[in-house]
């Protein structure tokens, strides 16, 4: 009855906070939920400040969690955490294949990916299942040993770590809770952080599609510190208010003090001259535009060119873009993403639908608005899309929830039989206590084997494993599905192929032939036949592609014939 009642009172009423490092800082949100609606309670941001991180001398993401909990108390939380640098998603989508050509290009691009975007492998899981749950291909990657520390602090700080996650789950919950899905099925969001920005395709709350781009809101605070001439002298933001007209977008606040950079008036026969009237902000805006245009046009570009590809490779169009993160705000940067991929163009607001447990509370969640995103979006996620925690350590987590109210009901059932068992058990015990000592000895000799056995079982186990992952390597065929859609999609529309064969003097069939001519309907027979090379140099299955004869001669319906060879990636 007492732990069904401790399970009830759970139930009624959640204790939650989500817990984000990000580049700028860390941020923490603490949700209550009574029923099915949920209060904020606190709201806190503990940030690096943007002079600090140019010049290098910014504290380490641990320590800023560390300080962000010393103020905080999550006694009774239950906690969700992403962790900048030890954890991510990659998602690859893939042409439809069969299951075997399927696993092999899951891992090829999974290996690109990570010799493309990261410093050093951070590859920890590769497990061929999950595309075969998934429409498209996702590969989880994670260090354990990275994130061990991080756990325990938060723990440490009176919580109850639940999961440990993805930032793309803190979208998925986000969405569900306000249905963005209701408003565009399939949608891209657009996280602009400090120093990178991600971009995640959900189709319905799944997610599909994931990259990162390392262009963000650095990028953008750097470009308003350069220097602008006006006609009341010049002006250069310093690092505090570039900072700031990045977050608010209000030029008036950030030139308001002082106005740094006019020079004083000098000169004793031009003491009493007035020093110039202040900038007109309105008169500085078009220019300060033209500082951050470059960063605007380049994230846009990098938003179309992911939706264009998740519609070349799905066949479905992205309706809508949300943005959040500290530029999400900045009207000309919504302005030119909506341009460029020609759909509407949405601010993430975390706290929708949610109400607060004061004003203060609200006065600022509301002033952090959309860099809380994140935060909230792991307090309301239920059952995060990619765990990266052990299933041990998850099962154990989920019994220690229940332990209190178990122990309790055992210890008022049972106490007075056990003192009396207890005392008759304890006379007893005295009495075989010799034959114990010899038995707990041979028990720990035992022990010991078995210890070696399961060493020896799992060092078996390791080399069987990677003798089968050899001979599947080694047993594949080149992926031709890919390839010749990769070839199609290369091929000029003033081109025709006329023959495509693997070169059968090359070892293993690895080498491709591609024979063609150039039709009479193209302006120029180089400008057309370079094209073609560029494309094929481009692609993902093919390298060192090298041309063996290319000859301008005019034929009835052509302008010349041309050979190519090239080699498969795959």
């Amino acid at each position: 009855m007492v732990a069904l009642l401790t399970f009830t009172m759970m139930r009624r009423s959640q204790k939650r906070c989500g817990l984000e490092c990000g580049g700028s800082g860390a941020k923490l949100a603490r949700l209550s939920r009574n029923a099915d609606a949920f209060i904020v309670d606190e709201v806190t941001v503990e940030e690096e400040p943007f002079e600090t991180r140019l010049q290098r001398q910014a504290r380490t993401p641990l320590e800023l969690v560390l300080q962000l909990l010393v103020r905080e108390d999550l006694a009774g939380h239950r906690a969700v955490l992403t962790v900048e640098g030890a954890a991510g998603a990659c998602f690859v989508i893939l042409p439809r294949m069969n299951r075997k050509d399927a696993d092999g290009a899951l891992r090829l691009q999974a290996r690109k990916f990570l010799a493309w975007e990261t410093p050093e492998s951070v590859m920890a899981h590769l497990d061929s299942e999950y595309p075969r749950n998934r429409v498209g291909s996702v590969v989880a990657l994670a260090r354990w040993d990275a994130m061990r520390p991080w756990c325990r602090l938060v723990e440490r700080s009176g919580a109850v770590l639940e999961d440990v996650t993805a930032r793309v789950c803190a979208y998925q919950a986000l969405a569900r809770a306000q249905r963005w899905a209701e408003q565009s099925s399939v949608f891209l969001v657009a996280d602009i952080g400090a120093v990178t920005t991600s971009l995640v395709v959900f189709d319905r709350y799944q997610p599909r599609f994931m990259r990162d781009i390392p262009v963000a809101g650095d990028a953008i605070s750097k470009a308003l510190m350069t220097e602008l001439s006006t006609d009341e002298g010049a002006i250069r933001l310093d690092e505090t208010r570039a900072e700031q007209l990045k977050i608010t977008g209000d030029i008036r606040a950030a030139l308001a003090s002082k106005h740094p950079g006019i020079p004083p008036v000098q000169g004793p026969e031009r003491a009493e001259t007035p020093r110039p009237a202040p900038p007109d902000p309105a008169k500085i805006a078009g220019k300060i535009g033209m500082l951050v245009r470059p960063i605007f046009e380049r994230i846009a570009a990098e938003i179309a060119r992911s939706v264009r590809l998740y519609r070349e490779n799905t066949g479905q169009n992205v309706t809508a873009v949300y943005l959040a993160g500290g530029s999400s705000r900045l009207q000309a940067l919504a302005d030119h993403i909506a341009a460029a991929v020609s759909v509407p163009v949405r601010q993430v607001d975390p706290f929708a639908g949610i109400g607060f447990r004061s004003a203060s509370v609200e006065e600022t969640a509301r002033r952090l608005g959309p860099r809380l995103a994140v935060a909230v979006g792991l307090a309301l996620s239920d059952a995060p899309a990619l765990s990266l925690l052990p299933a041990s350590l998850r099962l154990s987590k989920q019994l220690a929830q229940f332990a209190a109210g178990a122990v309790l009901l055992l210890l008022i059932a049972g106490f007075l039989p056990l003192v009396a068992a207890g005392t008759t058990t304890r006379i007893r015990a005295r009495a075989v206590r010799p034959e114990v000592e010899v038995a707990s000895r041979r028990l720990l000799e035992m022990r010991a084997l078995q210890q070696d056995l399961a060493n020896l079982q799992g060092r078996l186990g390791e080399a069987d494993h990677q003798l089968t992952s050899l001979r599947q390597a080694t047993g594949r065929d080149p992926l031709w599905a890919g390839v010749l859609n990769s070839l199609a999609a290369a091929v000029p529309p003033d081109i025709v192929l006329t023959r495509v064969c693997a070169n059968p003097a090359a070892a293993a069939a690895r080498n491709v032939v591609i024979q063609g001519k150039v039709l009479t309907t193209s302006t120029a027979f180089d400008t057309t036949f370079a094209g073609l090379v560029s494309a094929l140099s481009s692609s993902v299955f093919f390298s060192r592609v090298s041309i063996i004869a290319a000859e301008a001669k005019p034929t009835p319906g052509a302008l010349g014939t041309f050979q190519i060879h090239c080699d498969l990636t795959c």
